[in-house]
This record gives C-alpha cells, sequence and structure tokens, in this order.
C-alpha cells in the first residue's frame, strides 16, 4: 500500500474507531480481500428496512474508506451500485462531527 493511502485509511479508521470499534476493526482485519469489500458495501447497502443509517460524517468516512479500498485492490468484480432506493440514509447529527 503506498504511504499516502497507508496515512488516509490510518486517519479514518481512526475516526471511525472513536464512534463505531467494531465496526473499524471488522474492517481492519478484512482489509485487501474480497470479504473487506464486501463489508464495506453491506455498511453502505441497505439491506433491511428497520435500520436508519449512520450518521451522515460516518457515512461519508466510510464511503472513503471503500474508495481507498477500491483504489488499492479493485472491485473484485463486484461493483458497488447505489441508488437512492438502496442507500442509507445517513442520520444527520451535526454534533457527532462536532465531538470528532
Amino acid at each position: 500500500m503506498h504511504n499516502k493511502t497507508t496515512a488516509i485509511l490510518i486517519k479514518q479508521l481512526y475516526k471511525l474507531q472513536k464512534l463505531f470499534p467494531i465496526v473499524a476493526a471488522r474492517i481492519e482485519t478484512r482489509w485487501g480481500i474480497l470479504a473487506g469489500h464486501l463489508y464495506l458495501q453491506e455498511l453502505l447497502i441497505k439491506h433491511r428496512p428497520n435500520r436508519h443509517g449512520f450518521p451522515e460524517y460516518i457515512f461519508q468516512l466510510i464511503m472513503c474508506i471503500y474508495l481507498l479500498h477500491v483504489s488499492e485492490f479493485g472491485d473484485f468484480g463486484i461493483p458497488l451500485i447505489l441508488t437512492m432506493a438502496n442507500v442509507e440514509s445517513p442520520e444527520i447529527e451535526h454534533d457527532v462531527v462536532n465531538e470528532i
């Protein structure tokens, strides 16, 4: 992994770990493999109707991490297709952004 990509990833995972440590740990242990790609997609795509989604800031962090993963390892032949119907609706919580 390139030094610049590594630095960005570490920074993003650190931010994510503050509020969602289990999610950050799962990303870290799956980094660079198909399971990581699929896990990141699962976090971004709505599968359960009763799920509220992540706060907007966290959704953006996960998207950034996903894009880093794809830029380093490709999409494993499974591209992310986002539509308004399947994207997790981020909750807008400005207090969360200010805490981090």
